[in-house]
């Protein structure tokens, strides 16, 4: 199977990842941390946390695992979307 990447054609991804960083930046608020804290407690660099709450940036596994376990949560939680939790 060909990787195809989430942004190729249609732009409906764009929204489900911004609002991935969305919901990492409620777990911000809510530890009252800010960005610069995160990439310092995460070990990530403070780049890929601007991306990553910009949605202009996907992520890799082991980036969304450090930033799920710096907050104190799980990467499904911090990338589900808004359908799923609905679902629930």
């Amino acid at each position: 199977m060909k990787y195809s990447s989430p942004w190729a054609g249609d732009r409906s991804n764009h929204r489900r990842f911004n609002s991935t960083g969305e919901r990492l930046e409620r777990f911000m608020f809510d530890h009252g941390w800010t960005k610069k804290r995160l990439a310092r407690e995460s070990g990530v660099a403070i780049s890929t946390v601007y991306r990553v709450l910009g949605g202009d940036w996907v992520g890799d596994i082991e980036t969304w695992h450090r930033l799920a376990e710096t907050m104190g949560t799980t990467i499904t939680e911090l990338t589900e979307t808004v359908d799923e939790e609905a679902a629930r």
